[in-house]
């Protein structure tokens, strides 16, 4: 088998413009829009464009967990498109945050699969408060709570410490 050449313009793994409504690329960087308030002032400094169109889309959500009394503002890139598929579920490496997938969510959004990234618990962008350590249990609770308690059915991905969280839930 040898690789495909790509051509002047040519899109990487057959992504691009469709007819189909579904494939449509919803993902430009284009010009600047607002952060949200709760990131750090430093993302303005940002080069990267994709980084900084997805962190746009970072938002916090309510999760309560087993091992605290209120909520945690818990912080994800909620996907374009719902659908009635399965998610996809991407889970940042040690010590990073939803960011970490600025490439790959546009790609699997465009390829019309409904697509979050979350950050995960002790990392990223969620408002923690007073909560204790950040231990795999903790991490695991999360994630699963996150999941709607269990009831929602997700294929999950993750690189590093991400990986491992994956695994860890689905045990």
């Amino acid at each position: 088998m040898t690789p495909a050449a790509l051509s002047p313009g040519a899109t990487p793994l057959g992504f691009g413009p469709t007819t189909n409504k579904l494939l449509q690329p919803r993902f430009r960087v284009s010009a600047a829009q607002a952060f949200p308030s709760f990131l750090p002032k430093q993302v303005e400094i940002i080069k990267d464009p994709f980084a900084r169109k997805l962190a746009t889309r970072i938002e916090r959500l309510p999760v309560q967990v087993s091992f605290s009394e209120g909520s945690i503002m818990s912080s994800c890139v909620k996907p374009l498109l719902q659908t009635n598929t399965t998610p996809v579920v991407l889970l940042h490496g040690f010590d990073s945050s939803c960011l970490e997938w600025r490439y790959t969510l546009p790609l699997l959004e465009e390829a019309g699969l409904e697509t979050w990234a979350m950050d995960i618990l002790g990392w990223g962008f969620s408002d923690l408060g007073l909560l204790p350590s950040c231990d795999v249990a903790s991490k695991r609770d999360h994630l699963y709570q996150r999941g709607n308690g269990g009831g929602l059915e997700w294929w999950s991905g993750g690189s590093s410490g991400g990986g491992g969280c994956a695994m860890a839930a689905a045990a």
